[in-house]
This record gives structure tokens, sequence and C-alpha cells, in this order.
């Protein structure tokens, strides 16, 4: 085979990897960003008991959102006033069940 065409190949496959490579990282992005937008909505939502609930809005996590932002800087659910050792495994057990229904 001459030279020109066997470059011509190897461009050819070096496009088709970038092409490919640019739909993972659209496709993760794309994963990432509807993970966010189902974790926006009401804690009430994870039936949680009511007293639970009425703590964690009066100390302002409102939404999923904010308790998978509150764990992502790697805290603790009894860090949250009113949130024991017992209740912080509720709420995260509650919290793993919402992520694998959601994902």
């Amino acid at each position: 085979m001459p030279e020109e065409v066997t470059d011509l190949n190897n461009e050819k496959i070096l496009k088709a990897q970038a092409i490919e490579n640019e739909l993972r990282r659209n496709v993760v992005r794309y994963r990432t960003v509807m993970n966010i937008l189902g974790t926006n909505i009401p804690i009430e939502c994870m039936c949680l008991p009511n007293d639970i609930e009425k703590v964690l809005i009066r100390e302002g996590y409102t939404r999923i959102f904010d308790l998978i932002e509150f764990l992502q800087g790697s805290r603790d659910l009894s860090e949250i006033k009113g949130i024991g050792k017992t209740r912080a495994g509720l709420i995260a057990s509650r919290l793993d069940e919402f992520v694998v229904v959601t994902i």
C-alpha cells in the first residue's frame, strides 16, 4: 500500500477516535446534569419520618441536592444539629435508595 493511503487511513482512525472520545465526554456530562436535576426535588420525596424532615428543613436542607452537596464536602450527616448517628444512618440509606432509583 502506498504511504499516502496509509497516512489517510491513520488520519481517519484518529478522527474517528476523537469523535468517539468527545461523544463519551458528552454522555458523561449529560448523565451528570440529569442526575443533578433529578436531585433538585424536595426532601419530602425521600419519605423520611416527619421529625427528621422538620429538622432538615429547619437547618436549610430542603432539597435532596442540598444533602448530597453537604456530603460531597466529606462531612457526616450527624454533624447537622438535631440529627444523631441513628437518624444519619436512615438519611444515608434513603439517599442511597434515591440515587439508585434515579440512575
